[in-house]
């Protein structure tokens, strides 16, 4: 059975890797094998957050734009803007959180989260001790924010 995949961010994965040379070139420059990068483009597999988190930093465009969509262009990074070890930290953090709870995650949620916890840590310091704490300090924080009850703003949007 063919998974669902969103047609918009079939459209920005295409866009991405075409950019980056093809498939086999990404595959290469992402450690992911080739045929699962070709699986990706046909619509096949839906490709997990690893494997996106490894796509955008080899191809260098913004994670969250690749899966959301959210920007006005698939804006590159720069290295020094962009921390892979900070990254991964913060994937492996909230992963764990919603293994440990029991919670499916949602891959496009997450993917905003994410982008919103780097920036906000690069912004506040470059130090790496500094930065891998306010990793564990934003696990925690979203970690009270899923046992609150809900809101009546989340509420509303619910309904929506």
């Amino acid at each position: 059975m063919k998974p669902e995949v969103d047609d918009a961010f079939l459209e920005r994965f295409k866009e991405t890797v075409d950019q980056a040379g093809g498939p086999r070139a990404v595959a290469r420059g992402a450690d992911i094998p080739e045929r699962t990068v070709h699986n990706y483009l046909a619509g096949e597999r839906a490709p997990g957050l690893a494997a996106l988190k490894k796509v955008a930093v080899f191809t260098q465009v913004d994670l969250n734009w690749l899966i959301t969509g959210q920007s006005a262009a698939p804006q590159r990074q720069t290295q020094k803007d962009f921390n892979t070890e900070l990254m991964a930290r913060i994937v492996d953090g909230f992963m764990k959180l919603y293994k440990e709870l029991r919670i499916p995650p949602v891959p496009a949620e997450l993917g905003r989260k994410y982008a919103e916890v780097h920036a906000d840590i690069v912004a506040a310091t470059g130090d790496p001790e500094e930065q891998f704490a306010m990793v564990k300090l934003a696990v925690a924080q979203h970690r009270k924010a899923l046992a609150a009850p809900p809101s009546a703003e989340t509420i509303g949007k619910q309904r929506a």
